[in-house]
């Protein structure tokens, strides 16, 4: 078992009590997950994704998500992300563009029935 205080905070003077999301996400079982304690059916996860300028040739796309993809799996790759507490999925451009386009509809909702306003 991996274990929060010395893996991502090595002098151990802060340690994360709980989150919102599965424990393999975190890279840490101790954590426990809260998020159906305090609001039930929230999840909220980071993420991060690799995006071309709007018009971009869709074969120029492709392909740097061919080169992406053959970077993620590689054994040096895996490690930097995993000493980040980082769980790749190695989405498809067509993937991510779906991805992208719910959390957008998810939070966009959000922002409107609180009454966000834009700046």
């Amino acid at each position: 078992m991996s274990d929060c205080r010395t893996r991502f905070i090595p002098n151990a003077l802060l340690c994360g009590s709980g989150g919102v999301g599965t424990p393999a996400h975190f890279g840490c079982e101790l954590l426990r997950l809260r998020g159906n304690a305090y609001m039930p059916g929230f999840g909220s996860e980071s993420w991060w994704g690799a995006f071309a300028p709007a018009g971009t040739p869709a074969p120029l796309v492709r392909r740097l998500g061919v080169v992406i993809a053959g970077i993620v799996p590689e054994p040096q790759s895996r490690e930097r992300f995993a000493a980040l507490g980082i769980e790749p999925l190695g989405l498809s451009p067509a993937e991510l563009a779906a991805w992208v386009r719910s959390e957008l509809a998810t939070y966009g909702k959000i922002v409107k029935d609180v009454g966000i306003a834009g700046q």
